[in-house]
């Protein structure tokens, strides 16, 4: 559960919100307090871990665009697959693209994309034949 605490936090804190904000971006489900609790990863008058509800976990992945699969894995309630593979390598990334993807067009989308797909080319190396 400390692993999800860890990746709630840097996943605001990316984004630059204070708690506040991250609970108005999560539509209100949770108060800044939990949150709070959230991040550090138990109660600290029990000392036990604290687990969200699936339902908060969902309005936290839709606020911080990072799928509910991904932090559904990090609270233990799916086992560890490949969905994350790329979250876990460059979850910055993937935030971005799926904040982007709310606020672009189709043919803004279309643009990205073979930016992208031209940077990968002239990046790669070319192999010897």
């Amino acid at each position: 559960m400390a692993r999800l605490g860890q990746e709630l936090r840097r996943m605001r804190e990316d984004l630059g919100w204070s708690r506040r904000e991250a609970c108005e971006h999560a539509g209100g489900v949770i108060s800044h307090t939990y949150l709070g609790l959230l991040e550090q990863g138990s109660d600290p008058r029990t000392n036990k871990p604290i687990s969200p509800s699936p339902a908060v976990l969902e309005a936290l992945a839709t606020a911080y665009g990072v799928s509910y699969e991904y932090l559904m894995e990090l609270a233990g309630y799916l086992k560890p697959g490949k969905s994350d593979e790329i979250e876990e390598s460059w979850p910055e990334g993937v935030q971005f693209l799926r904040r982007a993807s709310k606020k672009l067009d189709p043919e803004m989308k279309r643009k990205m994309i073979r930016a992208m797909q031209q940077f990968l080319e002239e990046d790669t190396p070319k192999k010897d034949d």
